[in-house]
């Protein structure tokens, strides 16, 4: 995940760039009728249960199945490849194929969640320092950076 809403997951049997910016979530808003933070808390609960491996009937009987919606897993799957970049003509056919038939709505569910949470900016805590690969050496001291004497004594 990114702190500019985009993550990068495995879907099918390919790994797709996914990213909500605002003319997205906007897209996604007019279609759900609902803003960020409902479309979140109609996802969390079957997704969070569904990540321990229960299944949806599981869920269910566990009275964890959650109030979402069909276009709440749909629209941030299809936005989120073209916020992504994908052409909105290649992602529509995208999730037509993949989504709308329903064939795996728990994978769908998933996915539809793991791209809303990376859109609302939930990433994981960034190591401190340089990132790997730019990492500076350390600065030396004064001292080290001479192979000459020192000319002056230290007070």
């Amino acid at each position: 995940m990114s702190r500019d809403g985009s993550v990068t997951l495995v879907w099918g049997d390919d790994e797709y760039l996914f990213r909500l910016g605002l003319a997205q979530w906007r897209r996604i808003q007019e279609k759900c009728d609902a803003g960020p933070g409902e479309i979140y808390r109609r996802l969390v609960t079957i997704a969070t249960v569904l990540e321990k491996g229960v299944t949806l009937t599981q869920a269910a009987a566990m009275g964890a199945i959650g109030d979402w919606r069909i276009d709440d897993v749909r629209e941030p799957i299809l936005q989120g490849l073209v916020g992504g970049g994908m052409s909105e003509i290649a992602a529509g056919a995208l999730v037509r194929t993949r989504v709308d038939p329903v064939v795996d709505f728990k994978t769908h569910l998933a996915l539809a969640f793991g791209i809303v949470k990376a859109g609302l900016g939930e990433v994981p805590d960034e190591p401190l320092g340089e990132p790997a690969g730019g990492a500076k050496k350390p600065a030396r001291s004064p001292r080290a950076r001479s192979g000459s004497r020192r000319s002056t004594a230290t007070a």
